[in-house]
């Protein structure tokens, strides 16, 4: 991946459980933009500890500008609503790290 490609998807999340935003090893990305349609938690990870980002209330979105690579420091996304939630995210590669 080139840097300055852009990166994002759209995911769903059932009620209660997790997913993440984490590149491909070799490439570290800076996450832009976060969109949820429901009640959600974003974390800071290391795959260990855990530092909340942010928590919603209901439907937004966060522009974090935040770099993360897939070593060191990740994002959890965590949805406590009582329902699916999606969620999209956009960025862009910010370097390749091999």
């Amino acid at each position: 991946m080139a840097v300055g490609e852009p990166v994002g998807a759209v995911l769903s999340i059932n009620s209660g459980a997790d997913a993440t935003i984490q590149p491909p090893s070799g490439t570290a990305w800076l996450i832009q933009s976060i969109c949820f349609s429901g009640k959600v938690q974003i974390y800071l990870t290391d795959g260990t500890n855990d530092a909340i980002l942010f928590e919603s209330l209901g439907p937004g979105f966060i522009m974090p500008n935040i770099n993360i690579s897939p070593s060191t420091v990740y994002l959890k996304i965590h949805n406590y609503d009582s329902s699916t939630v999606k969620i999209a995210y956009t960025g862009m590669v910010s370097y390749p790290t091999s």
